[in-house]
């Protein structure tokens, strides 16, 4: 599994970085467990522009941001936006706060009530939002966890469970 996410910081994009992209294929189609791709992107992860990749299997599960040093994720809810892992961003937040209540509080897990989670179009007030160098506008129309604009926005959005009774 791989997933990959810019991290936002406008003040230090270089157009001569390499496609963050080659990072998902890299791991998929490399023979090389976890732990290695980890020490392979703390060698190289500076040469590329700001981001944080997911990546592992279902039993080891590990990030990386080149803006910190990552490592194998602990157990429990994480979240991961445009920021560092679990960064208390009001999308970030309130989306770990809605799937706990989902796990925890309304069973059965429902795919349609993760997707619902997901396309939340809410935007927080000025006041809450975080200042990333791209401008009080820009910062309300990538707030919400589903980005809708008429010229950028959420592409898709994917569901991944694991029931782990029935391996």
């Amino acid at each position: 599994f791989a997933a990959l996410t810019n991290f936002r910081d406008p003040a230090s994009l270089r157009a001569d970085a390499p496609s963050r992209g080659e990072l998902v294929s890299r791991f998929l189609s490399g023979n090389e467990d976890a732990p290695s791709f980890l020490a392979w992107l703390r060698g190289n992860g500076a040469r590329y522009n700001g981001f944080s990749l997911l990546f592992g299997t279902t039993d080891d599960l590990y990030h990386y941001c080149n803006r910190d040093d990552g490592g194998p994720l602990a157990g429990g809810g994480h979240g991961l936006s445009n920021a560092l892992l679990d960064t208390p961003l009001p999308k970030v937040s309130g989306g770990k706060e809605a799937l706990a209540l989902l796990v925890e509080k309304i069973p059965p897990l429902r795919r349609d009530r993760l997707f619902s989670l997901l396309a939340d179009r809410s935007v927080p007030a000025d006041s809450e939002l975080p200042r990333t160098g791209v401008g009080m506008a820009w910062e309300r129309v990538l707030a919400s966890r589903f980005i809708a604009s008429p010229i950028y926005g959420t592409r898709s959005s994917t569901v991944i469970t694991i029931d782990r009774r029935r391996r």
